[in-house]
């Protein structure tokens, strides 16, 4: 797997139920149908659904259930299903209990649960959904840094619209339905979204498949791509020891990227291509 920037325009679905054990064939027929990517529940979403979906052909980005703020949780989930550094991770901010909260203490609550993701080396990411209490300057002083838009007018405490100054990069359609139609076999219920660049030009970051099958959120991953590229790490044992460090290294200086010996989304993105 890696991480890569969406793409403008794309067409993609979230659903609750595929999260809960989607199959090989929907995954399929979603793409056959026309979408790009799937946005599924953390906590509930399995290695072999995720599979489903990458093998597919399908890019993935997760999303928390709605108030779930526990930051270490979210990053123990992307780390179980072995999300690699650079995605986005969607918080779900929405509800009468969020709109209960004290505007001060929901936003501490998200601004800890982004620092625990951006500190695991995620790209934290806010579904602002409706009631939600927070103005749009709030909202932009979060330390989220991108935003996915509910289908439903947000407004904040006041009565006011609640947008961020910076505005949306992905954006969700009214009503859920069953895609690609009521009648199909493998049907799925969704919500459907789509992704644009916001007031800042940026766009969220997805996960997708290596293109020859090589997992480059491992350590086993990252030896096998650079013995292919030319760069001896020792053994393919899966342990970051000197030999491994040195050709990461070497490898990173080759590009003309930081040679820290860590692989960030810069490093990770240069390793996905083969030659």
């Amino acid at each position: 797997m890696r991480a890569e920037p969406a793409r403008v325009g794309a067409r993609g679905v979230d659903s609750y139920p595929y999260s809960l054990g989607g199959t090989a064939a929907q995954a399929r027929r979603l793409k056959s149908s026309g979408i790009d990517f799937v946005v599924l529940y953390l906590g509930v979403t399995s290695p072999a659904t995720l599979r489903h979906v990458l093998d597919a052909g399908l890019a993935f980005m997760p999303v928390t259930l709605a108030g779930r703020y526990d930051g270490p949780a979210a990053v123990a989930q992307c780390k179980a299903l072995s999300l690699p550094a650079g995605c986005t991770v969607w918080l779900d901010l929405e509800g009468m209990t969020a709109y209960r909260t004290p505007a001060t203490e929901l936003i501490a609550k998200i601004n800890a649960w982004a620092d625990a993701v951006a500190n695991a080396g995620y790209q934290p990411g806010l579904y602002i959904g409706s009631p939600q209490p927070l103005t749009g300057k709030e909202l932009y002083a979060l330390k989220v840094v991108r935003y996915w838009k509910a289908p439903a007018r947000v407004v904040d405490r006041f009565g006011e619209l609640g947008e961020p100054n910076c505005g949306y990069c992905m954006y969700q359609l009214w009503p859920e339905i069953h895609w690609p139609s009521n009648d199909d076999p493998n049907r799925v219920w969704v919500d459907v979204d789509f992704i644009q660049q916001d007031y800042k030009g940026r766009v969220p970051s997805w996960v997708v498949a290596s293109p020859d099958g090589i997992d480059l959120s491992t350590v086993r991953g990252v030896q096998t791509r650079l013995k292919e590229l030319g760069f001896d790490p020792g053994s393919i044992d899966g342990v970051v020891g000197p030999k491994t460090r040195a050709a990461l290294v070497a490898f990173q200086e080759s590009r003309g990227l930081t040679p820290d010996g860590v692989v960030g989304p810069k490093t990770q993105e240069a390793l996905a291509i083969p030659s």
